[in-house]
């Protein structure tokens, strides 16, 4: 089921495959797809059941990919554009993922510097904000080794900005792990490839 890219020093998992809501209209899904469409949205929207859902995924994921008894490890998901999302959609799906895999939840070490306002320009649901929009403790993430979480891979963008932020703290991002692949993911990840 998930999806598993070696790259460098990074393992990046992609667990679900996710169609926008905004496809629908254009193409046909089965009625999996509108169901993992729909448990995606639920997430996002902090419903408690998709959490725990997805913290149970993510950990048995995380477990399985990870060598997680190495050295002691930080999960961390990318902040969403407010705080107040960011509260609602990880708060507990934190707790659960580092309570599963034993490992520490470093949810409460990174937060918006300030609240992002999204602007969509174009169909491939491209997100333009400050890059250095996010505060990071730094003194509780130097020298971690981190997991980064993030719901939905688009484009990769906001993952990779995420992990440079990190590192120029001074962490060792080990791995990124991602909810959902959406349909533009898989078409900028062609693009990149070189592929039709």
């Amino acid at each position: 089921m998930e999806k598993v890219y070696d790259y460098e020093d990074i393992k990046e998992i992609c667990i679900l495959d996710y169609y926008p809501s905004k496809l629908q209209g254009m193409m046909e899904l089965t009625p999996e797809q509108m169901v993992v469409s729909q448990f995606v949205i639920d997430f996002k929207n902090g419903h408690r059941p998709a959490s725990i859902l997805a913290a149970k995924m993510a950990a048995k994921i995380i477990g399985k990919h990870f060598e997680l008894d190495k050295e002691p490890v930080v999960f961390i998901p990318v902040p969403a554009s407010t705080r107040e999302d960011t509260a609602k959609r990880y708060s507990l799906f934190s707790y659960l993922v580092s309570q599963h895999c034993h490992v520490t939840d470093g949810h409460r070490w990174v937060n918006n510097w300030r609240e992002v306002e999204k602007k969509h320009l174009s169909q491939n649901h491209k997100i333009v904000d400050d890059k250095n929009r996010w505060f990071i403790d730094y003194s509780k993430v130097k020298g971690a080794r981190v997991i980064i979480f993030d719901d939905v891979a688009t484009t990769g963008e906001t993952s990779a900005d995420f992990i440079r932020r990190l590192e120029e703290c001074g962490a060792k991002v080990i791995g990124k792990v991602f909810l959902a692949n959406s349909y533009f993911w898989k078409v900028h990840q062609k693009e990149k490839e070189g592929q039709p």
